[in-house]
């Protein structure tokens, strides 16, 4: 008898522990801060490493360098794929997200944006987008970009002509999406919320600002844009 109930007992055990050993998948940003292991995967030795070497790495791209430790924060999170973690991974088994990280070295304030790709190796790979605190998404930071360049290359040259010819132009930060409207309540609209954002380039030294609207396509799902550059 001792011997069933032991044999029952482990077999409940077991169906009960079942649950909390499989693998968690998180395929909405707000499922990524309630995942304890996701959490504790971002609060860890092998994450934070990889989040100081990449941001010396942008550092040093621009000519700076900070030999004191950083102090790192990450502020938002955004999905890109769904991202899995098994019970006893140490990191992320695969998918994609983004981190807006603020961080402080060296009596520089900053904020960056990076984004992991699980799955390709045994760490999740960082890949540098744009600075700051613009609320687009790594694709839509691509598509901008090439033409955001150009009219920050053409607001500098109405300060400086040299800047037209300047094939090293940086962006160095992004605004806060202001709000200018929503238009998804109104029948038959096409177009939903529409905001702007400010993006601060260097241009061969001298610097500029574009002005970028943005507005939801409630058609395609996606989002158009358009350049200001006064």
């Amino acid at each position: 008898m001792r011997l069933l109930i032991a044999a029952l007992c482990t077999l409940f055990a077991c169906v009960w522990l079942a649950p909390h050993a499989r693998a968690q998948t998180m395929t909405t940003p707000e499922e990524l801060p309630r995942s304890q292991a996701f959490v504790a995967y971002l609060r860890g030795t092998i994450h934070s490493k990889v989040v100081i070497d990449t941001i010396a790495a942008m550092d040093s791209r621009s000519g700076q360098t900070c030999a004191e430790p950083h102090q790192i924060r990450v502020i938002a999170l955004g999905l890109v794929r769904p991202v899995a973690i098994g019970p006893n991974s140490p990191t992320p088994n695969g998918g994609a997200w983004t981190e807006k990280i603020s961080a402080q070295r060296c009596g520089r304030s900053s904020v960056v944006n990076i984004m992991f790709v699980a799955g390709e190796g045994p760490v999740p790979r960082p890949v540098e987008l744009l600075p700051g605190m613009t609320s687009a998404s790594p694709q839509l930071m691509r598509d901008v970009l090439t033409l955001a360049i150009s009219g920050a290359v053409l607001v500098a040259s109405k300060q400086q002509p040299a800047a037209k010819d300047c094939k090293q132009t940086r962006i160095i930060d992004t605004s806060a999406p202001t709000v200018t409207g929503d238009k998804r309540a109104e029948p038959g609209s096409i177009i939903g919320q529409t905001w702007f954002e400010t993006w601060t380039f260097d241009v061969c030294g001298t610097p500029a600002v574009v002005k970028i609207n943005f507005s939801e396509n409630l058609r395609t799902k996606g989002t158009n844009f358009a350049i200001s550059a006064n």
